[in-house]
């Protein structure tokens, strides 16, 4: 659309510009949603057009378009598993909340940056990921409090199998399930802009192993 010398207003990018303090968080977050759709669209049979995760809308009056981030939208994958064919949708800020019966917590509302639902039939098995960017002075590890609500993800939201965090470091850590140390359930990716091929296939494997050993047991 650049090239097409369309006057572009995509609020929600030119919104994290203004003032002083630039809102990264929310910049590495928009990035870590497109870099899972990508590492998804590796490892399906079909693949997801990023056009189709954006709201296009043009305002006659002014002459340009606006665009936004489709929110609460399911991307649906088909990833084989042996000689099946199983259904993974991947949402964006989708709320869990105790009233719901799809999108459900045991108790608060909680809304993870992305999560990543498995179909088996009935059975519904979900990943949650969330984007932490923090200035790390004097050290490339995740927090603690972020892991922390990695557990409260898996705790509270109902068919929660695994819950992790995406950050810009360099260490990963993955803890296993303490009733089943076959699944690691709670854990931390370093996911980082520039030539970072070897964590985004680190995390691209990780995922296709979980829905393998969801699917397998």
């Amino acid at each position: 659309m650049f090239e097409m010398g369309f006057k572009l207003n995509w609020s929600e990018v030119t919104n994290e510009f203004k003032g002083n303090e630039k809102k990264l968080f929310e910049l590495y977050e928009y990035w870590c949603y497109f870099e899972l759709i990508d590492v998804l669209n590796q490892i399906s049979i079909n693949t997801i057009d990023f056009s189709d995760i954006f709201d296009k809308v043009k305002d006659e009056d002014k002459d340009e378009f606006s665009i936004s981030l489709k929110h609460n939208l399911l991307n649906t994958f088909y990833i084989n598993v042996g000689d099946r064919s199983i259904e993974v949708d991947l949402t964006y800020n989708r709320s869990f909340y105790r009233t719901s019966n799809e999108f459900k917590s045991y108790s608060v509302t909680l809304r993870p940056d992305y999560s990543l639902i498995v179909r088996d039939g009935e059975k519904e098995h979900i990943l949650h990921f969330d984007a932490k960017y923090k200035l790390y002075i004097d050290s490339e590890s995740f927090k603690n409090e972020d892991i922390v609500k990695m557990h409260a993800y898996k705790d509270a939201i109902v068919g929660t199998v695994g819950a992790y965090v995406l950050y810009p470091g360099e260490k990963k850590r993955l803890y296993y399930e303490h009733l089943d140390d076959k699944l690691e359930s709670v854990g931390a990716f370093p996911l980082s802009p520039g030539e970072n091929k070897y964590n985004r296939d680190y995390l691209r494997d990780f995922i296709l192993s979980m829905i393998h050993k969801l699917i397998e047991n």
